[in-house]
């Protein structure tokens, strides 16, 4: 899904992205 990326820089569950939970930990820090 090339959707992934753009739910994982939202802060959006990693594992519905199929990325590592950690980018998704990462992202929610950011924000």
């Amino acid at each position: 899904r090339r959707e992934g990326p753009s739910m994982a820089q939202r802060g959006y569950p990693g594992i519905h992205a199929g990325m590592p939970t950690a980018q998704c930990l990462r992202s929610a820090s950011v924000v």
